[in-house]
């Protein structure tokens, strides 16, 4: 039988799915996100790129039983079908059944541009009052809204839902299922225009979402068509605008918006002012790339409306490490209208060269331009998109991707935990676990990170000609590096007198006085730092040289990541007694830290006046709700070869096929970071939706898959970690720690770098 989407609604809410003990706790349309699958409804989604229909036998192999569909299925006896008309429809009633359950607020987001940022400011602005469920990362789509609604519970009493069309007629579903209370409107640029008549009528179909909101925030640019909507609009107010002035950021007039809403939600100006300043930019969906010639790459090739320009050339005009700044703007794709309208806008930002491309020819002079950041803005479907690959330093098929947007998140998340006062040292050593230097480093200054932090002195030196001006900590100071630091302005940490003997007389030489220096002190981890009986000497030696000044007294936990280890108190009552005795001796102005990012989390009263950050900003620490992976390692196949039984793979022939075999070789050995001991079956990788397994010795360069039962091609992705391969599982089948994997991954693997 073919069920009506309200009978569909009422059954699957009800909990009285035939044959599904419990009833259905949740959905799923992704078979490759299917975990504990017991108590799941699998929704068969035919869209114009895929059909979930194709994928119905692997849900049920995953232990999914209960299934809507739109088409006719094969499955055994023990699977609950439930079919009707359409899929996409029946999950917008379902969601929208389950919108009705709550009376709490919703905010509804819609506009061209600017969703996911209102989104995540907003959220910002309102979590220290309200328990907020808000849209998964960009989902504003038809499936996306829907799937974003099925996330409310009783446990928030706030929600923030992103709305977005790309058509005439969506907006009606939409309005119906999401029914906000509230609304904000972004604004109209060029997205999807083509799919409407005009601007004007654009607008008229935003803003149906709003027709039953009680209020909507938006700029006063838009009050006709609010008029003529006969919708209350609430426009920035000048508390509003005053404190949107204080953020570092050029998209003032969504800030505006969501503040202006917070504000009508009971928050108070002086409580969101530490929060304002402290909100990341946001930048859309940018690959940060290293470039041939010392030069950066900005890889933008997603959108030409000129609010998604102004956003690129902002990012472009802020990146401090290359003076030179350059536009590479295609508008092979744009009308004649469109493309005055960009050679127009474009006259308001001061580039030292642009270069607007009209047909499909990439001027030479690009190839001859030096230590630049280069910005490659264009439609969707540029030729230029192939064009970039030409201009990367390293063409290597392996590659590391880094999610700058998940670690100003996860920053965010840890910023939560402290107190307004306590400052932030954010760790950049051994290349920034990996992720690259000096990108980290311009990422977290602009953050406004209060400290950045290093192993070394050189990694400190490099930072400082690539143009970092935060103060940074040098950890693990050695004699010979006193001449570079001094000369970097880096500061030092002291571990024992020899050494503060030698950097003073360095200091004299070079005739400095008040030198910031940070002293280490030893509560029990034992590796380096003065003890109790090392004081006397160090407070004489403080008091009688004025060449050093002590800026931070601090030590380090051996046991954080553990919640309950009693040692954890043992160190922090050890620091305490450290602290009364500096307090007594040197004053009060000196900065005190003993927390990293386990520490921060699991001691918070332990915060003293700094913490210092580290892997957690990556989102890696075990068993912590919250934190965004921000890592997804890939490759791609070389070449796939057939081998019949008795064959063997690789270095000592140590595998031998008992069967016929499909084999892929990947470019991605230990010279990589792919350690040796993920040989033999140990390693698993993803590919085509599927776990696959290396055969033999790992090679220096290569390594080789089992890929029989999957159909694949030369040039496919294979997550090494990412969504589907997660980093802590590779770690354990290495047989090491997150830190050395991180930390491992060769330089010759380009780094891309990601915001949304």
């Amino acid at each position: 039988m073919n069920y009506t989407y309200a009978d569909l609604a009422d059954l699957l809410y009800a909990q009285e799915t035939p044959q599904i003990d419990g009833g259905i706790k949740g959905i799923a349309y992704d078979t490759r996100r299917i975990y504990g699958a017991d108590d799941l409804a699998f929704f068969a989604l035919h869209t114009t790129k895929d059909n979930g229909h194709v994928y119905i036998q692997d849900a049920y192999d995953k232990g999914v039983r209960c299934f809507v569909v739109q088409e006719d299925v094969d499955l055994p006896h023990d699977a609950c079908v439930l079919k009707v008309e359409d899929t996409l429809e029946a999950l917008q009633t379902l969601a929208k059944k389950h919108r009705e359950q709550f009376s709490y607020p919703v905010i509804a987001i819609t506009g061209s541009y600017g969703k996911t940022m209102a989104k995540e400011w907003l959220y910002s602005l309102l979590k220290d009052d309200y328990q907020i469920i808000r849209s998964p990362k960009s989902y504003n789509s038809q499936l996306g809204v829907a799937l974003s609604l099925l996330e409310m519970s009783h446990e928030h009493n706030l929600a923030i839902i992103e709305v977005g069309i790309s058509e005439p007629g969506e907006m009606e579903i939409l309005e119906d299922i999401v029914d906000p209370t509230l609304g904000i409107f972004t604004g109209i640029g060029a997205a999807h225009q083509e799919n409407f008549e005009s601007e004007k009528q654009h607008v008229k179909e935003k803003l149906k979402l709003f027709k039953h909101a009680n209020f909507v925030f938006a700029q006063e640019e838009y009050a006709s068509p609010f008029r003529r909507s006969k919708i209350n609009v609430e426009y920035p107010s000048q508390p509003a605008k005053a404190l949107a002035a204080m953020a570092a950021t050029p998209f003032k007039a969504t800030l505006e918006n969501c503040i202006e809403c917070a504000l009508f939600l009971g928050r108070q100006p002086e409580d969101m002012e530490p929060l304002v300043k402290q909100l990341p930019t946001v930048a859309s969906r940018m690959e940060i790339l290293v470039g041939k010639n010392d030069n950066l790459l900005i890889n933008d090739t997603y959108s030409l409306d000129l609010h998604a320009l102004e956003q690129a050339l902002n990012y472009l005009l802020s990146i401090k490490e290359k003076k030179q700044k350059i536009a590479v703007i295609d508008l092979t794709l744009s009308s004649k209208d469109e493309q005055e309208k960009v050679v127009a806008f474009m006259d308001n930002f001061p580039l030292d060269e642009v270069y607007f491309l009209k047909d499909e020819i990439i001027p030479e002079a690009l190839d001859n331009i030096k230590n630049a950041a280069i910005l490659f803005k264009a439609k969707r479907r540029s030729f230029i998109k192939k064009e970039i690959e030409n201009f990367k330093e390293k063409k290597h098929d392996t590659w590391l991707e880094i999610d700058q947007s998940a670690i100003l998140e996860n920053i965010q998340l840890f910023r939560s935990k402290l107190n307004n006062n306590t400052q932030l040292l954010c760790m950049v050593k051994a290349s920034s676990y990996g992720s690259g230097d000096v990108k980290m480093a311009h990422l977290l200054e602009s953050a406004g990170v209060d400290y950045l932090g290093v192993a070394y002195a050189d990694e400190g030196v490099d930072l400082r000609k690539a143009g970092i001006q935060s103060p940074i900590m040098v950890m693990n100071t050695s004699e010979s590096a006193f001449q570079e630091i001094i000369k970097h302005d880096l500061e030092p940490a002291i571990f024992d007198l020899p050494q503060l003997e030698a950097f003073i007389r360095s200091l004299i030489r070079f005739k400095k006085t008040n030198f910031p220096i940070h002293i280490k002190v030893e509560t029990g981890m034992n590796r380096l730092g003065f003890s109790e009986e090392d004081l006397e000497g160090l407070f004489e030696l403080l008091q009688a040289q004025p060449e050093v000044t002590v800026k931070s007294v601090y030590s380090h936990l051996a046991s954080s990541d553990d919640a309950a280890s009693s040692f954890t108190h043992k160190q922090a009552k050890r620091f305490a007694q450290y602290k009364d005795i500096f307090d007594h001796k040197l004053g009060a102005n000196i900065h005190y830290h003993l927390l990293n990012s386990s520490g921060i989390l699991n001691f918070p009263e332990y915060q003293y006046s700094m913490v210092r950050l580290g892997i957690g900003m990556y989102g890696y620490i075990p068993h912590q709700n919250g934190l965004k992976p921000s890592l997804s390692w890939y490759t791609r196949i070389s070449q796939i070869k057939e081998i019949e039984a008795g064959e063997t793979v690789g270095y000592n022939q140590s595998f031998t096929a008992n069967k016929k075999m499909h084999i892929a070789t990947l470019p991605i050995g230990y010279s990589d970071g792919l350690r040796r001991v993920l040989g033999h079956g140990k390693g698993e990788f993803f590919l085509a939706g599927k776990k696959v397994h290396t055969l033999g010795n790992i090679c220096m360069d290569m390594c080789m898959i089992d890929v029989t039962d999957i159909t694949c091609k030369k040039g496919d992705l294979v997550e090494i970690i990412g969504d589907n391969n997660d980093i802590f599982d590779l770690a354990k089948a290495s047989e090491t720690i997150v830190y050395e994997l991180m930390t491992g991954i060769s330089k010759r693997v380009e780094r891309v770098y990601l915001q949304h």
